[in-house]
């Protein structure tokens, strides 16, 4: 697989996910007849191709949302102060105490990267380099299908509480994509604690180079 096509699929895949779980139950919400589609063929292949083509930019968006929420704007500098206050009251560390640092905002992060970035690049070190990528990329492609996931049980969520759809084969709809955002956000949660604590190690070992 060449570069464009594994971004292309990467970025397609939360916006795939998005039609092919939206799109049959507001098909059946609505009532929505295919008979005059099946009786053409083309208009099926068209319908079909378009929706391909159209969940590639949506995809896209997914992960852009994605990692604005968790990346960019947890670390801007008027909502990382009051997030790491909050924070500050549930963690702890190993003496009891409650951890003062938190989030760092977009120039000490900036500066860690680059750091990073010269620690990898040194001799011997292309295992590290590659593996720090496949977990960033990780994260990234489980958060896209989470948001993906998250929209499609918002959307689903709305049309029962506000049109009291409350027909059996609705709830277990939502019950299966309940299940599935939750499945896909603990996997987003575990990619992120590892890809945090892989940052941390190879941040530790950058600035041992720094100070040299």
């Amino acid at each position: 697989m060449n570069f464009d096509t594994k971004y292309l699929v990467r970025w397609g895949i939360p916006g795939w996910v998005l039609m092919i779980l939206l799109v049959p139950y507001l098909c059946i919400f609505t009532e929505f007849s295919i008979d005059g589609i099946q009786k053409g063929s083309n208009n099926l292949v068209a319908i079909v191709a378009f929706l391909t083509l159209i969940g590639v930019p949506i995809g896209y968006m997914m992960n852009q949302i994605h990692h604005a929420l968790t990346w960019v704007f947890v670390r801007h500098k008027y909502i990382r102060k009051p997030l790491n206050c909050i924070a500050s009251l549930f963690k702890r560390d190993k003496k009891g105490d409650k951890e003062k640092e938190g989030k760092e905002n977009w120039e000490e992060f900036f500066q860690k990267e680059l750091e990073i970035d010269e620690f990898l690049h040194k001799k011997n070190r292309e295992y590290l380099r590659e593996r720090y990528r496949y977990l960033l990329s990780k994260k990234h492609e489980l958060g896209g299908l989470t948001v993906s996931l998250f929209l499609v049980n918002a959307v689903i969520g709305f049309i029962i509480w506000r049109f009291h759809y409350f027909k059996e084969w609705s709830w277990w709809y939502f019950s299966i994509t309940s299940v599935l955002f939750c499945l896909t956000w603990m996997s987003r949660q575990y990619s992120s604690r590892n890809i945090d604590r892989y940052f941390e190690e190879y941040h530790k070992r950058a600035k041992k180079i720094y100070k040299k």
